[in-house]
């Protein structure tokens, strides 16, 4: 059976925008194991044209990162 893609192109666009996100904050993670979150953010961010808080959101949905919990 084929598979039906239903999504908009906006959606094809973000999705492929956040796969790589994921790529680079890997690829970043992979070089330099000690470089920070937000360090990555704020680059990753620069190249992809959007806000470090979206990359931040982005990597902790796709799992790749866990916020810590201000209790």
């Amino acid at each position: 059976m084929t598979q039906i893609d239903l999504r908009t192109p906006t959606e094809i666009e973000r999705d492929q925008r956040n796969d790589r996100i994921c790529s680079m904050y890997s690829d970043l993670k992979k070089q330099d194991p000690e470089v920070s979150l937000h360090r990555c953010a704020v680059a990753i961010g620069e190249k992809e044209g959007v806000t470090p808080q979206t990359v931040k959101r982005v990597l902790t949905d796709a799992g790749l990162y866990t916020p810590t919990s201000n209790d």
